[in-house]
């Protein structure tokens, strides 16, 4: 941690639009477990683009508001001068930039990043869940029956996965009404009363789906 006031300036206006960032990777991507080390270089590198890029797109704004050759020459003593109207423009800059990190892992821009650089994110970082419920059909409602290790048979529209991106047992899944549902000896899937089911994926031994059309006007 930083130990001057200095420091602690430069380590928030540094790591908070990162944090933001990576708040909004954890909410709308794929959820992965990195490494310490890249964790930090991700939030880091999120954060001095967000940083550079409202500086340099508002450039046009603050520098008509402030003195950039007297800031830059000497910060200490400007913003003794002008305390009040550089912290403005400091933290009015750090909202923006936290606010464009956060943005910048929404729906509409991942699907701007992808028309860009291709299929994002790469297929090869996520989930077989995250395959067949996001990149494949994104917009439709999905259907979805799972045969579980006893021998029952639960169906219902996709409401809710787990996104972490590695194949692991210990997730779930939750189904919405209509709820069909077959019991180990049945011999068919029949509407049951229920307005959700959680399904964990230990016990599942098939997945199908099926995507279904959006419902006319």
């Amino acid at each position: 941690m930083p130990s001057t006031l200095t420091g602690l300036v430069m380590f928030i206006v540094l790591l908070l639009p990162g944090f933001a960032y990576l708040v909004g990777r954890e909410r709308a991507g794929v959820e992965r477990k990195p490494t310490a080390l890249r964790e930090l270089i991700s939030i880091v590198s999120a954060g001095v683009v967000a940083d550079l890029t409202v500086i340099t797109v508002a450039w046009p704004l603050w520098s008509w508001a402030l003195d950039e050759n007297a800031l830059f020459a000497s910060p200490a003593k400007y913003w003794r001068m002008h305390p009040g109207l550089v912290s403005f423009w400091a933290l009015a800059l750090l909202v923006v930039a936290t606010l464009g990190a956060f943005l910048a892992t929404a729906e509409f821009s991942r699907q701007m990043v992808a028309r860009i650089i291709g299929e994002y994110p790469h297929e090869s970082t996520v989930s077989a869940w995250w395959r067949l419920f996001e990149l494949w059909k994104p917009d439709l409602d999905k259907q979805v029956g799972c045969l579980l290790e006893d021998g029952s048979y639960v169906e219902g529209i996709l409401a809710s996965f787990n996104r972490a991106g590695d194949d692991l047992p210990d997730r779930d899944l939750i189904l919405v009404e209509p709820i069909l549902y077959r019991p180990p000896d049945g011999e068919q899937a029949t509407p049951h009363p229920v307005g959700a089911v959680c399904v964990p994926a230990r016990k599942i031994v098939l997945m199908t789906v099926n995507y279904l059309l959006a419902p006319g006007p």
